[in-house]
């Protein structure tokens, strides 16, 4: 059974703050980027296309790190490829693919666990609703 969001975070809102316009998923990775980079800092990793004679482009992928769970979101010949992995002590256990819409809605749950351990990351949630 899964504990209430933190006093005061709808999470329902913030699932649609963060998908506010999916329908340019390249730009919605783009700027969900940006956001999750701003609240959760190193647990964040973006790689970029490109390559040593290419200027960088979009995001390849785009990678969170939520104690043993990694939420992926990555660019691939057929559109964007979401998955969610938990792993334990760096051995992963479970990984399965989900739609977009079900990527988010696991990913902001993971982002209220964080924000009940850190008060950086409820504090910049909290920012991000207001």
């Amino acid at each position: 059974m899964s504990e209430p969001p933190p006093d005061g975070l709808d999470l329902d809102l913030l699932a649609a703050q963060l998908r506010a316009d999916t329908h340019d998923i390249a730009s919605f990775v783009e700027v969900l980027a940006g956001k999750l980079i701003d609240i959760l800092g190193d647990h964040v990793s973006v790689e970029r296309a490109g390559g040593m004679f290419r200027r960088a482009k979009g995001i390849a992928t785009l990678r969170v790190t939520l104690g043993e769970d990694v939420y992926e979101a990555a660019r691939a010949s057929s559109g964007w490829v979401c998955r969610h992995e938990h792993t334990v002590r760096g051995i992963r256990l479970r990984g399965e693919e989900l739609d977009i819409d079900a990527w988010l809605t696991a990913l902001v749950a993971a982002m209220a666990e964080e924000a009940r351990r850190s008060a950086r990351v409820r504090q910049a949630l909290d920012s991000l609703l207001t």
